[in-house]
Parts: structure tokens; C-alpha cells; sequence
């Protein structure tokens, strides 16, 4: 479950299970933390649909990872060949680390957006494998060329 609090002003909390919706008691509203991950472990009632909102029927605990949204840029390389590449800093730098070879091929470059939970955490300046980076969609720009 991700939940982005600065894109959403309410802070419903429902479970859907076979075809039907619980809820917590009315009026009662679920705030979810805004800087932390959190792990929930929901009971739900034998009768009726109010979850009740209390240990050891309802409790949260933090947990590793966030979510994580941003650009990423890769290289346009021959199959097979593997680099590494920091996550770009605020002004858009990065670092590149590939065989010379596969370089003086004057490769292409690409940016896709990224937008996933991880567990561990990634920053800006963070080197990568290119493993790690996604394929671009027809819509994400590629074939961006370097110059001096």
C-alpha cells in the first residue's frame, strides 16, 4: 500500500476482502505517517465490517524502504555490456563508469521515470548497476546524444 499524504487531503482506510468493504468506526480516520514506511496487520471482524481500531486488532509498526520517485538515466549500450551510473543530483549531474571501448561507440542516452517501493534507501549521487534501471517506455525520451 502506498500512500502519498501531500497528494491527498483524506485519510480513508478500508479494507476490500471477497467482495465486501470494512471500515473503521465512523468518524474515525487513519493518519498515515508521511516520513516513514510502515507495516500494518489488519483483523478483521467475524461480524460486521468496523475494524476495530486498536491493538491487537489494528496495529502498525515502521518498516525499511520508502517509495521512491524521480528520473533515472541510462545509456543505449550492446547487449551485454554493464555500467554503472549515479542516481542525478538536484542540478541533474551524474557519473557515468563504462568500458572505453563501448564509450568511443558515442552511445545514446535515455531517461525514464521511475516510481517504486524499495527497501532499502537510494539518494541523489548514489551509483547504480545498469540492471537496475528500467527500459524506456515509447514515451520517455531516448537517443539523447552527448556533447563535449
Amino acid at each position: 500500500m502506498y500512500y502519498l499524504p501531500e497528494e491527498d487531503e483524506n485519510h480513508y482506510f478500508y479494507v476490500h476482502y471477497n467482495g465486501i468493504n470494512y471500515t473503521l468506526p465512523r468518524y474515525k480516520v487513519y493518519n498515515f505517517p508521511g516520513t516513514v514506511s510502515v507495516n500494518m496487520n489488519v483483523t478483521l471482524p467475524k461480524d460486521g465490517t468496523i475494524i476495530v481500531d486498536k491493538p491487537p486488532t489494528l496495529v502498525t509498526t515502521t518498516a525499511p524502504g520508502a517509495f521512491y520517485k524521480g528520473t533515472l538515466i541510462g545509456v543505449n549500450v550492446t547487449r551485454g555490456i554493464r555500467y554503472s551510473i549515479s542516481i542525478p543530483k538536484q542540478d541533474g549531474s551524474f557519473v557515468l563508469t563504462m568500458p572505453k571501448k563501448e564509450w568511443n561507440k558515442h552511445p545514446s542516452f535515455f531517461e525514464v521515470s521511475y516510481a517504486h517501493f524499495l527497501e532499502k534507501s537510494k539518494k541523489s549521487g548514489e551509483v547504480i548497476n545498469s540492471s537496475f534501471i528500467p527500459a524506456p517506455k515509447e514515451t520517455e525520451p531516448n537517443h539523447i546524444q552527448a556533447t563535449n
